[in-house]
């Protein structure tokens, strides 16, 4: 079909914290349309467990071509830590923003620079 993702919009005045869980905007394959835009305001973010946030055009299926539009934008907006650790099921946690055979991506993580942010083995940041 046609039409553009939407957007999503987390905002928490402590913690955003996601286990296993995925919170997703994607333009699907056969679809043409804009990918949308997840925002994430908090004080601290923790992904763990493959948790993900994720922006992203797909690539052909058994019986669709290659979704085409741009993937869209994920925004974190943090004040303290970033923690991104562990995967579940082969699915690593993350933050993704990827186009399948097209171009354009963009992946924004804003800290304060005395603010650690720490991956754990086998998290991704693309």
């Amino acid at each position: 079909g046609q039409g553009n993702a939407g957007n999503v919009t987390v905002g928490a005045k402590n913690a955003v914290s996601l286990a296993d869980a995925y919170i997703l905007s994607t333009v699907e394959a056969g679809g043409v349309g804009k990918g949308g835009t997840i925002d994430i305001y908090a004080a601290n973010l923790s992904l763990t467990d493959g948790a993900q946030l994720q922006t992203s055009t797909r690539g052909t299926s058994d019986t669709q071509p290659a979704g085409r539009g741009d993937a869209g934008n994920v925004n974190v907006k943090v004040t303290g830590a970033v923690d991104i650790a562990g995967e579940k099921n082969g699915s690593r946690s993350g933050i993704r923003s990827s186009v399948e055979l097209q171009l354009a991506m963009r992946v924004k993580l804003v800290t304060s620079p005395s603010i650690p942010i720490s991956f754990v083995s086998r998290t991704a940041l693309y």
